[in-house]
């Protein structure tokens, strides 16, 4: 994989990670599936402790950290280490040059060539996850 992606992919996780620990903290369950997050009944949009903004949207949220905004989808049993093409170069943007890249269309490009090669697998419409690796789930954090 690309070195680039591949640490790119594991900052967002990280940032994932972050939110959902603000969530938590916050008082907010974690969901057990994708199913049971978009039925939970949040405020929206919602502040999260220490002024942290969220939106809980279907069967995701996006979190305005302080180090950058990251939106992210459960999976369908509550996974919380998946990503996009789209939410990986949206999460980019604003340091893609510190990240080895050029413009999202080159991020969006090794995206579908980890796809291409089996690096990234991509078993549900809305997320994708790298190979071989253990789920993590909302639940765990």
């Amino acid at each position: 994989m690309n070195p680039h992606l591949h640490r790119l992919i594991r900052d967002y996780q990280a940032s994932v990670h972050m939110a959902l620990q603000k969530l938590r903290a916050s008082g907010i369950r974690m969901p057990t599936s994708a199913m049971d997050w978009a039925g939970m009944d949040l405020p929206l949009p919602g502040v999260l402790e220490d002024g942290i903004r969220y939106y809980k949207h279907g069967i995701g949220f996006a979190v305005w950290l302080p180090s950058g905004a990251v939106d992210f989808d459960f999976g369908e049993h509550g996974e919380a280490d998946g990503f996009n093409r789209g939410r990986i170069a949206q999460f980019a943007m604003p340091n893609l040059a510190a990240y080895g890249f050029e413009t999202p269309e080159a991020v969006k490009a090794a995206f579908d060539q980890a796809v291409a090669s089996g690096e990234i697998v991509c078993p549900e419409s809305t997320v994708c996850y790298l190979a071989g690796s253990d789920r993590v789930y909302a639940t765990d954090v």
